[in-house]
């Protein structure tokens, strides 16, 4: 993961080479220590390494990130979120009627970053929720003033013989979503897109598509298990994913 997001940095500073960005400094070049990396990478890790399509956008701005800044960052983020779903079927994980905010997973640190997490409306599985993570951070890499970011876990907890296949939460999911991107003078969203190989269904590979271009990533490998039942599933007829319940 760390190797992904250090190359979606270095595309979207102009440098299409993969892994150019350190993984170092996308972690250090002016992140907080307040947002708890180690919490943060081991909650993200899993997020990328699965069929699944997330968001960043990138300010290249020059000079640190004023507060206004990150907030302005998770604004567009938010949008986005509302964008890529029409029904408006999300609420902020954790929050109930009895408790309100109390248990929710909302972060604020002013200047730094800001993150919430919410539950939406499965784009797969009718009646199943997806956590949707929110994000903005402040001069993540050097040339970047801000980033905002839409993350999502499509996986869904299942016992082995009930596992659903989410590949198509990958190039499926970004082929039908490209449309619904809001359209901003003065950035783009780079879709990170994790899904099988054409050429092998149990080898996962992971696709950034920023301002028409495509870099084509490694992502952490899967495990033996996980591939068979990758390709065990593509054996099968699936039901394309315009034929889900939106």
């Amino acid at each position: 993961m760390l190797s992904i997001g250090a190359t979606a940095a270095s595309l979207a500073a102009g440098n299409p080479a993969a892994g150019a960005l350190s993984a170092a400094t996308w972690f250090s070049a002016g992140l907080s220590k307040e947002s708890r990396w180690g919490y943060y990478l081991n909650a993200t890790t899993p997020l990328v390494a699965l069929p699944n399509t997330h968001y960043f956008r990138f300010d290249s701005r020059a000079g640190p990130a004023t507060a206004e800044d990150v907030y302005e960052a998770w604004d567009a983020a938010y949008q986005l979120m509302g964008a890529l779903y029409p029904n408006q079927d999300c609420h902020v994980f954790g929050w109930t009627q009895e408790l309100e905010y109390l248990r929710t997973h909302m972060k604020d640190a002013p200047g730094s970053y800001k993150e919430i997490l919410y539950l939406c409306e499965h784009p797969l599985v009718q009646g199943e929720k997806i956590k949707v993570n929110v994000s903005a951070f402040a001069n993540p890499a050097a040339g970047l003033r801000t980033v905002s970011m839409v993350q999502r876990q499509c996986e869904l907890q299942r016992p082995r013989a009930e596992w659903i296949d989410i590949t198509p939460c990958g190039i499926e999911l970004a082929d039908r979503e490209a449309s619904l991107i809001p359209e901003e003078a003065d950035a783009t969203w780079m879709q990170l897109v994790t899904t099988p190989s054409a050429d092998d269904p149990g080898r996962l590979i992971t696709i950034a598509r920023y301002q028409g271009k495509e870099l084509v990533m490694e992502p952490p490998p899967v495990t033996p298990e996980y591939a068979e039942f990758l390709r065990s599933r593509h054996e099968k007829p699936v039901v394309p994913i315009s034929s889900a319940p939106n």
